[in-house]
């Protein structure tokens, strides 16, 4: 379910098959498996009513020139029969085209249950540094590919042209690109069927660390349940997390407050009650640091996020502008912030998966002045579009997410399309990828050392 205010994405395996996003469709027709070809005419009919259906999208980001001129050279591709997955990365680049990071394509239900079973996946884990694609590990026993070894190209294209074909086809708000590298980061093989192709067989060629030599091997490709009992017979499934976590350092240099998700529509009350409680400890501990990791929380509900957003600012605020969308309006208005809010040193680790709610929490505390940033560019900011509906196409039963109107948050002066710029940018290397090390969080724990090395024991309120 999509919320109205730009709930954050669900991380099942349905979403993170195509753009990290897919979820079941019940419109449209839906057949057994993504290879079924359609006629040129059905397709060409698909394609004028998505162009239907996008003019009815909010326009914030949106540049019409553009929009109109992708259009209308992918539509001149449609020149013979199309698999569903061919159609759908056809398409891809007039939904990014929108540049909203909640124009979401996705596939139906039917064909999503075909992947699982029987998808043709990438066995193999890629993460993306500095446009550098990086073995993390191979879900492949008789393949033979150390981790760190960097991919210069799968199946003849090169890692740039991947990396560019896929950004091509990706959603994000403006002309952000940190949110893309995170939905890249987090399943690479989903997102390269969903944006490149689904071959039976990849070709790899890849140098491995320490070897100047160019290396190939060919990997058959896996289905997703294949990839996960791999997973799980080498225990690399790591147990459920709670949305809300909390630590304290032994020595009670600082406070840690994990939150992975704004996802409690439905349970409010329990995530105030769990906030209270920390901060609680937080006083009764005279803790004078606090590190805020909201990395890789993608939004969720606002009513939320204003609650937490209270403890750090400390005093009345307005969270939605006046000119915001039509709802929420009792986050326009003035908000008290708790009588005891925390008055501390702040730093809030961010990276390009904080979006659409996150956003608006990380733009209040940038305007306000609150807090220091460690980490990437957020993938959202003060504006992202919400208030969804789907829409299926006739013939293909593609559906999309169609947002009708922009949620603003009471802030000035920052730039439409881009994210948060931390104050500390910090991008993790292949060896810190690879030897389980974070250097956001370990900048984090440098500057609390540093004040306190300087004799800071308390500070004053931020404001």
């Amino acid at each position: 379910m999509r919320h109205i205010n730009g709930a954050g994405l669900r991380h099942d395996l349905r979403w993170l098959c195509f753009f990290l996003l897919i979820f079941c469709c019940q419109c449209g027709k839906q057949p057994e498996q993504p290879h079924m070809k359609y006629a040129v005419d059905q397709l060409q009919d698909d394609f004028r009513q998505l162009e239907n259906y996008l003019r009815r999208h909010a326009r914030y980001f949106t540049d019409d020139d553009e929009l109109r001129e992708v259009s209308a050279r992918q539509y001149a591709l449609i020149t013979d029969s199309m698999s569903l997955c061919e159609y759908s990365r056809l398409i891809a680049p007039v939904l990014a085209a929108v540049r909203c990071g909640h124009a979401r394509l996705s596939l139906p239900e039917a064909v999503d249950a075909w992947l699982e079973e029987y998808g043709n996946y990438l066995p193999l884990e890629i993460r993306v540094v500095h446009d550098t694609l990086v073995a993390r590990r191979c879900y492949d026993n008789k393949a033979a590919i150390p981790p760190g070894s960097v991919i210069t190209a799968i199946d003849g294209l090169s890692a740039f042209e991947i990396i560019q074909c896929i950004k091509e086809r990706l959603p994000a708000d403006g002309r952000n690109e940190t949110y893309k590298y995170w939905q890249m980061n987090e399943n690479f093989a989903g997102v390269y069927l969903a944006c490149i192709a689904d071959p039976e067989e990849y070709e790899l060629s890849f140098v491995t660390p320490g070897d100047p030599f160019e290396h190939t091997v060919t990997l058959p490709a896996k289905s997703r349940k294949e990839i996960r009992r791999y997973r799980v017979a080498h225990h690399l499934i790591e147990d459920h997390k709670p949305l809300v976590s909390s630590s304290f350092a032994a020595d009670s240099s600082y406070a840690a407050l994990r939150i992975r998700f704004f996802h409690f529509y439905r349970g409010l009350d329990q995530f105030v009650g769990t906030i209270d409680s920390f901060f609680q400890n937080v006083r009764t501990q005279n803790i004078t640091n606090l590190i805020v990791d909201l990395r890789g929380n993608d939004g969720g509900d606002p009513l939320s996020s204003a609650y937490l957003l209270g403890y750090l600012l400390g005093k009345p605020y307005r969270y939605f502008a006046g000119h915001s969308a039509p709802f929420y309006d009792e986050l326009k208005g003035m908000r008290e912030s708790p009588a005891q809010p925390f008055t501390g040193r702040l730093f809030v680790l961010v990276d390009g998966g904080c979006f659409s709610t996150t956003g608006h929490f990380c733009s209040l505390l940038k305007y306000h002045g609150v807090g220091t940033f460690i980490g990437e560019e957020t993938g959202g900011s003060y504006a992202c579009n919400g208030g969804y509906e789907d829409a299926c196409l006739a013939h293909t039963g593609l559906c999309f997410t169609l947002s009708r109107t922009t949620f603003i948050t009471a802030v000035q002066g920052l730039t439409a399309g881009r994210g948060i710029v931390p104050d500390y940018e910090i991008h993790p290397t292949i060896a810190d990828i690879i030897e389980g090390r974070d250097p956001v969080w370990e900048k984090a724990e440098e500057l609390i050392k540093t004040a306190g090395i300087a004799g800071i024991t308390a500070l004053p309120p931020f404001f």
